[in-house]
């Protein structure tokens, strides 16, 4: 059994890309917040520069303060993961969290991207980052272990699935672009609760594939949460104060 983990270097390069992931998120919670909480207090905030400069600090404390802890968590998680690979399987295992065990046979795609290597069965997904010690050596170690040969996706029903998700998500894009721009607050509801609705159906839609031991990525399931929370505030939001 050979064993593959993280240098400190490539540990501080993930955790920093990781947090960095999540930062788009967390300002537009706070340039969320700013607005309910400026409405609330009747333009309070933009009219008082030291109110201002208060917000902007809590704002500055958040995200400094979170980013050299939320990295320290992270390394820590990161120096105590490592993958193992035997004659049969290879195996994730994160110090006191899931364990992903995949055997070579049931693998049905092997896929190399420019961050790494991602393997697929019909219930579980291991993605192996290129930083990982040894990257190549890994590799090279897969691929004689896997036959990639039959592993491909059928050419035809990749195109259309690509291009279902292509269409899928335009539409969405272009439901919720057109609930920021219209004006009109009843035109916002009208477009506002659909999406909500889809929000909430795609949450539910990950947590049954979840529990039915499909592959889902926790952080998928926090990250559609946290943006449902927030089209919920906004929505609250119109219905009271526009």
């Amino acid at each position: 059994m050979e064993v593959f983990n993280f240098s400190e270097k490539a540990i501080s390069k993930l955790a920093v890309k990781k947090i960095i992931s999540i930062y788009p998120m967390i300002i537009g919670a706070l340039i969320t917040t700013f607005i309910i909480i400026n409405k609330i207090e009747n333009n309070e905030i933009v009219e008082t520069p030291d109110l201002q400069l208060i917000f902007a600090g809590v704002c500055l404390f958040i995200l400094i303060g979170g980013f050299f802890s939320s990295k320290k968590s992270i390394s820590t998680i990161l120096s105590n993961t490592y993958f193992t690979i035997d004659e049969n399987s290879i195996v994730k295992i994160v110090e006191n969290g899931n364990k992903i065990h995949i055997q070579f046979r049931d693998i049905k795609r092997y896929q190399s991207e420019k961050s790494g290597l991602r393997l697929k069965t019909k219930t579980q997904q291991l993605k192996i980052p290129k930083e990982i010690n040894n990257f190549n050596e890994l590799n090279n170690r897969l691929k004689l272990k896997i036959n990639t040969s039959i592993i491909n996706y059928d050419t035809k029903f990749k195109l259309n699935q690509t291009l279902l998700n292509t269409l899928i998500a335009y539409a969405m894009f272009g439901l919720i672009l057109s609930f920021f721009i219209v004006k009109s607050k009843q035109h916002k509801l009208m477009l506002g609760f659909p999406l909500l609705l889809l929000s909430i159906g795609g949450i539910i839609e990950l947590i049954t594939k979840k529990h039915n031991r499909h592959y889902v990525d926790s952080s998928t399931i926090f990250k559609a949460i946290f943006h449902t929370l927030i089209l919920l505030g906004y929505l609250i939001y119109i219905l009271i104060f526009i």
